[in-house]
């Protein structure tokens, strides 16, 4: 079905571009907030990326997927609006959410854990991040991951060694004795 979208598009069907944007736009914005780890300008990183799409679909090959078309173009936008930045948490918010309510249901905990994963990805330095997210949260493949950053394959296995190992460090300086209730 996509396929039969991505054609019409190639002609320059606008509805047909508009269903493949409008798949895709969670996703592209993922990506643009992680590298940027800015709200609104992920946001207009997301808008330029979709510019640059609408103007260029018609020279897409087809040889690798669209998805992964798209995005490497909001990687490289998202290069090129923002150096890539840690963002600092408050160790106070993050205590919050993990040492808050300690009967809380099982969803509750779930949803902290998450914020607390969330806060270690935070922690980790941009290409790891990404990577990480891509790889784990997103389930893309290596190679996948090689043809949207632009990375080679041993280079993103070591961002994900490293991310793994930082976040298993940052983990266990934030949390210490709660780490082996999350991992």
């Amino acid at each position: 079905m996509e396929g039969a979208y991505l054609e019409r598009a190639k002609e320059g069907d606008e509805v047909a571009l508009n269903f493949l944007m409008d798949k895709y736009k969670d996703f592209a914005y993922s990506i643009a907030l992680k590298v940027c780890n800015d709200q609104e300008l992920a946001q207009d990183i997301v808008q330029n990326a979709f510019i640059n799409v609408f103007l260029s679909i018609h020279k897409f090959r087809s040889e690798s997927k669209f998805s992964t078309w798209l995005y490497k173009i909001v990687y490289r936008e998202s290069l090129k609006l923002k150096k890539a930045t840690m963002t600092t948490t408050d160790l106070d918010e993050l205590n919050d959410v993990y040492l808050g309510n300690k009967d809380a249901n099982s969803n509750t905990i779930k949803n902290e854990r998450k914020n607390i994963i969330r806060f270690a990805l935070d922690k980790l330095n941009a290409k790891e991040r990404l990577v990480m997210d891509l790889f784990y949260l997103n389930e893309k493949e290596i190679l996948e991951i090689v043809d949207i950053t632009k990375l080679s394959k041993s280079n993103i296995k070591v961002l994900l060694h490293r991310g793994r190992k930082s976040m298993k460090q940052i983990l266990e300086k934030y949390l210490k004795e709660e780490i082996q209730e999350i991992l």
